[in-house]
């Protein structure tokens, strides 16, 4: 338990340090990068191979948080930091996310020919959110003398937290005119680390009027982990990465649709999946219990995780078991629409929505892309993020010959370290072999003149026979043909151009 209490303060002050979250100005490249076949199954890039090298052609970061560095460490005249919260309850709403998602690339292989492509990819994906209610922390920090007669309810808390693997195929349509296109990507999972709390975790809290006794009632108090048991004689965790127990599948499907020549719509739906843990599980279970507790001075105390854990955590009655369990995935869904102003900008706006602890955080943005030639296409978007205020999101693809290289990110403003609350970055370089995919040859109409004076259109290879009927041959004439034989082959030759 002490082990988990140090990883969560550690991730709360590294994501109140630097905070980043998102791609969707990534996204708004569109068929522009391969990487959007993530998002979107729908979008493939023109080109015959694509591909992908370990890391460098995929490194995406995402934090996002309410409270800030400053919310949390004051800088005294002397140098010294001082732990303070006079800040960090006014920031907090009544639930709040933190959040941290971190997604690279193993490999990708893609190739793409007529109206069909087919994709083979493996990622490493983190993924940390924790929703928390205003009241836990309050309670945390202030005690419980605040609440003296009062019964509270702390609904919304849950976590989530998981490094796992996902390898899978993609194959995309296009219809043959270009104006509708769709894909889906099926994917293997395998898991490494997750704790994650059962859906629906309740606690109601009363606090006697008589002796400050703080009565404790919990509902759905568990929490699954795998991947965490330390082997003998090592300090971390060492799980298995290549080959374990911890499987699931997912499925992403996506459209595009062209409405007419300036409207065109796009919608998708990501990580349709599980992941079943059953290698090394625990499961704790918090029973109804109560005892008294008044706080804890954290300001004055030299150990914060020996505190908590002395004043708090250890007051809970638990038990400890180790059945296998299923986790699924949040669902997360985009929907936009784009409107060519001319052939080089394109208006794109996006809403994009994750269901995560049965709430939905939606995402929106807006901006314009244009492209500078074929070399280089830049992008430019007003997006909100879930608990964030409006930033301006940009992001460009660099295309030199088979070597293209991509950077977006949600967050251009604002970057002052001890105060930011998000930011984001998604880079990559990726090889593209086969560029400017095959079209049907299309013919220049050109004038034919037949004997006799008349001229009508032809379209090239085509010719005559677009509007005669095309006649046997007949042969020469011979020496050897009578009077009759040569005035019928002299009339057949002539009938091929009346």
């Amino acid at each position: 338990m002490r082990a988990l209490i140090k990883i969560s303060l550690c991730v709360a002050v590294f994501v109140s340090c630097f905070s980043t979250y998102g791609q969707i100005s990534r996204y708004h490249l569109g068929n522009g990068i391969y990487q959007n076949n993530d998002i979107n199954p729908a979008y493939f890039p023109e080109g015959r191979i694509f591909i992908g090298l370990p890391v460098l052609s995929q490194m995406q970061a995402g934090f996002n948080t309410r409270f800030t560095y400053s919310d949390i460490f004051t800088k005294q005249e002397d140098g010294s930091t001082l732990l303070q919260f006079d800040n960090l309850l006014g920031s907090l709403k009544k639930n709040n996310l933190l959040q941290l998602h971190m997604k690279f690339a193993d490999v990708h292989v893609g190739y793409r020919k007529n109206q069909a492509a087919i994709s083979f990819f493996s990622n490493e994906r983190i993924e940390f959110d924790f929703q928390y209610p205003k009241r836990l922390i309050n309670l945390g920090l202030n005690g419980n003398l605040q609440f003296v007669g009062r019964t509270i309810d702390i609904k919304g808390m849950g976590v989530k937290a998981r490094y796992f693997r996902e390898t899978g195929v993609g194959f995309t349509y296009f219809e043959k005119s270009g104006r509708f296109s769709a894909g889906t990507r099926v994917k293997l999972y395998n898991g490494f680390f997750n704790a994650t709390t059962k859906r629906g975790l309740d606690a109601t809290l009363n606090t006697s009027e008589d002796n400050y006794e703080l009565s404790v009632s919990l509902e759905n108090g568990v929490l699954n982990t795998a991947g965490f048991n330390v082997p003998d004689g090592s300090s971390f965790p060492i799980p298995h990465l290549l080959v374990n127990k911890n499987r699931g599948l997912g499925l992403d499907l996506g459209v595009n649709y062209k409405v007419h020549k300036y409207l065109t719509v796009a919608a998708s739906i990501n990580d349709i999946g599980y992941i079943s843990w059953k290698e090394d599980p625990e499961n704790y279970t918090v029973r109804d219990t109560a005892f008294t507790y008044a706080g804890v001075d954290i300001k004055n105390n030299s150990s914060i995780v020996q505190a908590l854990e002395d004043s708090l955590f250890n007051r809970f009655r638990r038990v400890t078991t180790n059945d296998a369990y299923t986790e699924w995935n949040p669902i997360t869904m985009n929907a936009s629409a784009s409107w060519n102003l001319t052939d080089r900008d394109i208006i794109t706006g996006t809403i994009s929505s994750r269901f995560l602890f049965g709430k939905t955080h939606l995402t929106y943005a807006a901006g314009i892309t244009h492209r500078f030639g074929r070399i280089w296409t830049l992008n430019a978007n007003l997006v909100r993020l879930p608990q964030q205020f409006f930033n301006v999101g940009v992001s460009t693809v660099v295309d030199a010959g088979p070597v293209q290289f991509y950077l977006a990110t949600d967050k251009t403003i604002g970057y002052d370290l001890t105060n930011v609350k998000n930011a984001n970055i998604s880079t990559g370089i990726n090889l593209i072999l086969g560029r400017g995919i095959k079209k049907e040859k299309s013919y220049t109409p050109s004038n034919f003149r037949f004997l006799g004076g008349d001229t009508k259109k032809v379209k090239g290879k085509e010719k005559i026979y677009l509007f005669i009927k095309k006649q046997k041959k007949s042969g020469p004439i011979r020496s050897t043909d009578t009077k009759q034989e040569k005035k019928l082959r002299k009339i057949k030759l002539r009938d091929l151009f009346n």
